[in-house]
């Protein structure tokens, strides 16, 4: 016997009554579910911040420190290899010895114009006129004052101050007259030849130390001199320490 099946329409409102909860829970398990990715997403995002923010600093410091470094070597006219030849000519690791070792307590502009108070004197054997040198091999002047436990240094750039010095491979009658700020001029007859990057020396601690390195030279057709400014590679504001030696090694 064939029956014809008729739905029972009724059973579609029960069935959509049962589903819609299952349905809404359903969507709100997934939302919230998306919402806890969404924070955990946040949280992480503000855990690595702070990383992120570390590397970018440490980076910017070192891209400061590179620039600084670049500017102080395009300031002193030297290359890099200029610089490895210095350290072999001047040899720092010689066997003379600084008698003592100062900190810079006072520099300009808080201390007269080009001196250097630092922290030794009569009490680590300073004596007037011992040499004020960095790294072995740059001479930056002399003590002129000494207390029992600091001392003042003048250094050679200073004003109209004047200095015998050495500068391609001549050295009668040249002389380093002081401009301040370890700033020389030298007045050169023409016919010497002198470039950017020269070295300016002065004999002690038995060798040629570095006073200034030469950063422009001036001509003219007409005169039978020409005229050199130099400047020493010390960055005299930014330096922290100075070695002391006896005044009796100038020269020898």
């Amino acid at each position: 016997m064939i029956t014809n099946y008729r739905p029972n329409k009724r059973r579609f409102p029960r069935l959509t009554k049962v589903l819609t909860p299952i349905v809404v829970v359903g969507l709100l398990y997934l939302a919230s579910l998306t919402g806890l990715l969404q924070s955990l997403e946040r949280l992480a995002l503000a855990l690595a911040r702070p990383l992120w923010s570390i590397s970018a600093n440490e980076e910017a410091t070192l891209e400061q420190q590179v620039a600084t470094l670049e500017r102080q070597l395009l300031a002193a006219g030297l290359e890099h290899s200029e610089l490895e030849s210095l350290r072999a000519i001047f040899n720092r690791e010689q066997s003379l010895k600084p008698k003592t070792v100062g900190s810079i307590l006072a520099r300009p502009p808080t201390s007269p114009y080009d001196t250097l108070v630092i922290d030794v004197g009569q009490s680590a054997h300073v004596i007037l006129g011992d040499l004020v040198v960095v790294d072995g091999s740059i001479i930056l002047g002399e003590i002129v004052e000494v207390y029992p436990r600091t001392a003042k240094a003048r250094l050679y750039s200073w004003p109209e101050h004047k200095l015998a010095v050495t500068v391609a491979g001549q050295s009668a009658g040249v002389e380093a007259v002081g401009r301040g700020g370890g700033n020389f001029k030298l007045d050169l007859p023409r016919e010497l030849e002198i470039g950017t990057s020269t070295l300016v020396t002065v004999p002690a601690l038995g060798r040629e130390l570095v006073l200034a390195v030469v950063g422009d030279v001036e001509r003219t057709a007409s005169d039978p001199f020409q005229y050199v400014y130099a400047r020493s590679p010390v960055n005299l504001y930014q330096l922290k320490q100075v070695e002391i030696y006896d005044a009796t090694t100038i020269g020898s």
